[in-house]
């Protein structure tokens, strides 16, 4: 199941400009930079080698894949060639990020916290995830720091991104009771398995199919966000369209905001609740078994 990925190349200048117009850099195999290097037999990189062999996915605690010499500057300093994870790029173009959203992570210091990140993986969110829906990597952290406009600050459970999935291990000693570690759970797989849909999103033809006729078509308000949601899920759907700022009451979703909304519906409830919740709306009870059977036939176990 592994893919070959393009990713987006960040360069470190040491203290001042390098003085070159280009950096000639050649990689033969992307891959490379998610294993350790063949000279590092540490038990972290034991454990990352093991973890490929056995899943399919890289390991990783750092977000930095790569960050060495490349040569010296018209003034005699180091210039640097460094690559880093960058969780809301997409391969296909689409940036998801617009420059108000930075990710921040604190690592892991030790190796029992790794042992203990990836031992909670492997018993509680990998079973879920076979084949295509498996993420390309893994990196465990032990804090992430979600930043906006450099003003909003939140530290999310876990991030997806279209090549990682973040999650932060250090709220793992903190699920001392079954509805924490239910939650955290939860929030886990949804995340997973929303951006799994996404970077799968050419398998859902017959989802959109269902409702190819009403993506981004507006219809009259109703008054209330009751009304409103009334309406589009008598539409088949089950969230609100977007003008690219802001959920817009009036306005069906695209394409994207649909498969993000149903996914998490699938593993957050059996399809007997969603029929009873949906007992009024057939589109979102047909789209849902179509979700189901999807996201099965890519990997996903109940």
């Amino acid at each position: 199941m592994m893919k070959k990925i393009i990713y987006i190349l960040a360069f470190s200048l040491c203290l001042v400009s390098c003085g070159k117009d280009e950096v000639d850099v050649k990689i033969k195999d992307v891959t490379v930079p998610f294993l350790p290097k063949a000279e590092d037999n540490s038990a972290e990189a034991q454990m990352r080698r093991a973890f490929h062999a056995e899943f399919g996915s890289y390991l990783l605690f750092n977000d930095t894949l790569q960050h060495y010499v490349l040569g010296k500057d018209v003034n005699g300093e180091d210039y640097y060639f460094t690559e880093v994870i960058d969780i809301l790029y997409e391969v296909n173009g689409t940036a998801t990020n617009d420059g108000n959203t930075q990710y921040r992570y604190s690592l892991i210091t030790s190796d029992e916290a790794k042992v203990m990140g990836v031992n909670y993986l492997k018993e509680n969110i990998l079973p879920k995830f076979q084949g295509k829906l498996r993420p390309f990597s893994w990196l465990l952290v032990d804090k992430i720091t979600k930043e906006y406009l450099h003003s909003s600050i939140t530290s999310p459970f876990v991030v997806g991104g279209q090549r990682c999935i973040v999650i932060a291990t250090a709220n793992i000693p903190k699920l001392t009771n079954e509805a924490r570690k239910k939650q955290f759970r939860t929030t886990l797989v949804n995340t997973i398995v929303t951006q799994a849909a996404i970077n799968n999103a050419e398998a859902f033809d017959e989802f959109y199919a269902v409702s190819a006729a009403n993506y981004n078509e507006s219809f009259s308000a109703p008054a209330t966000e009751d009304e409103n949601m009334k309406m589009l899920n008598r539409y088949g759907f089950i969230c609100k369209g977007s003008d690219g700022f802001q959920v817009v009451k009036g306005l069906c979703p695209d394409k994207q905001l649909d498969l993000k909304a149903y996914a998490p519906l699938i593993t957050s409830f059996t399809q007997e609740q969603i029929d009873n919740t949906y007992a009024a709306y057939p589109i979102v009870k047909q789209k849902s078994k179509i979700m189901r059977k999807i996201l099965i036939s890519l990997g996903y176990k109940e």
